[in-house]
């Protein structure tokens, strides 16, 4: 007689049965739970050994603050920069947050070694790319602060004062909000109004604005609110490099590599902590958390921190996601309200590498059609073959004659006939209709 089947709600007949499925189901899940945990863990060992110094006194803020206007200096500590022709310093400033009250906010203020030419200098306000979303991964912190500031050698060598923000809770108490794009542009204004109040940069109310990455999208955002917010600088130009500006399409285009599994880490913790309607764990999955978790903790300033990252990165391939933050509330409505729209009145060049798989070249091609469309004064450069990282360095020269040209009145020059009819270089066409998030990884 053959055996009978076995199965949910029958008894097992023999040693030999095979085990119950909702069984063997469990026995799979908590197989995969162990993994994902022990691979928390180990990410969280390995960041450890590479993780920068913790934040000293420097960036503890008064308490309270004092009452003072936002761009007051609080504190100050000279330091010898690795460019021999510049002088640095490193400053804790106040700013305000997006509700206008008061924070400190720690960055890096440099100035030209010789003497100001007419006892005067413009200044450029450098807004750096994504570091990390904890208090450690502030540039200021790095042994070398200048090392991820793209072309600081040429903005000194033009004779201006650069102006570094590390955006707040990058240094100072936590947490840091990633991408919240009135946060970022009002830390990179107020480090412009810090740097005019020390002596010895001869800094005036005259800027421009140079960013990368998230720093593009913090250069962009302080366009938008500059006159509103300080109505006193006066902005002649605005420059991005991959500049981060769709944030929908660019969860999308990103969505399940290696890339995006670790920005989109960063933006759930950072909005979990910053936002008090933010569940992150409506939108992930359980067995995920200690990999998100590893991974916020950990900063993204150099190859072995990157690397050190690698565990809990590519365990999040396995689970991750159970909703869409472009399309679930109350993360869809923080995603459109940190994309910027907003107009700018000053001239906007966007430096885009066509390999760039980080931002996507399609993205950026879209909202600068957006900005010809509405009639702003806005340049798209293509940089061929380039990716995230080098468009940065190697479009860096260009900038710098750009800014020059900007602070010296001349008119600006606009390509949008050439965005609006001109079909993409290779590298920038839109992806077809099923090719979302399966583009090769950075």
């Amino acid at each position: 007689m053959a055996d009978e089947p076995v199965t949910p709600d029958s008894e097992p007949t023999d040693g030999d049965t095979p085990p119950r499925p909702h069984h063997r189901a469990t026995v799979v899940g908590l197989v995969l739970l162990g993994l994902l945990l022990l691979v928390g863990v180990a990410g969280a060992l390995a960041i450890r050994g590479v993780e920068p110094s913790a934040p000293d006194a420097f960036y503890t803020a008064p308490d309270p603050l004092p009452d003072v206007p936002p761009g007051s200096v609080l504190r100050l500590e000279e330091f010898t920069p690795s460019l021999v022709t510049a002088r640095g310093w490193k400053v804790l400033y106040v700013s305000t947050d997006p509700q206008g009250q008061p924070l400190a906010v720690s960055g890096v203020v440099l100035a030209p070694r010789d003497p100001a030419p007419q006892g005067s200098r413009q200044v450029v306000a450098w807004a750096h790319g994504t570091s990390g979303v904890a208090e450690r991964c502030a540039p200021s912190l790095l042994d070398d602060p200048l090392e991820l500031m793209s072309g600081v050698d040429d903005l000194i060598a033009n004779g201006w004062v650069v102006a570094a923000t590390d955006y707040p809770g990058l240094g100072t108490q936590g947490p840091h909000p990633y991408l919240v794009g009135q946060s970022e542009a009002r830390a990179v204004l107020d480090s412009v109004r810090a740097a005019a109040a020390i002596d010895g940069t001869e800094a005036t109310s005259t800027f421009g604005l140079w960013g990368h990455s998230q720093g593009g999208h913090a250069a962009v955002w302080s366009a938008i609110i500059a006159a509103d917010y300080a109505p006193e600088l006066t902005l002649v130009g605005t420059a991005a490099a991959a500049p981060a500006l769709l944030l929908g399409k660019l969860f999308e285009a990103d969505e399940g590599t290696s890339v995006g599994n670790l920005l989109t880490s960063y933006a759930l913790s950072s909005w979990s902590d910053y936002y008090p309607e933010a569940d992150i764990d409506a939108i992930t999955s359980a067995v995920a958390r200690p990999s998100i978790d590893a991974i916020a903790r950990g900063c993204i300033e150099s190859k072995a921190q990157i690397l050190a990252l690698g565990l809990p990165v590519e365990a999040l391939r396995a689970t991750f996601l159970t909703a869409d933050p472009v399309t679930t509330e109350p993360w869809s409505t923080y995603i459109e309200e940190n994309t910027p729209t907003g107009p700018v009145s000053v001239p906007l060049l966007v430096t885009q590498g066509t390999a760039d798989t980080v931002v996507r070249p399609f993205t950026n091609q879209e909202a600068m059609t957006q900005r010809c469309t509405e009639g702003e004064d806005v340049e798209l450069r293509w940089y061929p073959g380039l990716d995230h990282l080098e468009v940065a360095t190697q479009s860096a020269p260009d900038v710098a004659v750009w800014l020059r040209d900007r602070f010296a009145g001349e008119p600006a020059s606009s390509n949008c006939d050439a965005v609006l009819n001109d079909p993409p270089p290779p590298g920038a066409e839109p992806p077809a209709d099923d090719g979302i998030g399966t583009a090769e990884d950075a």
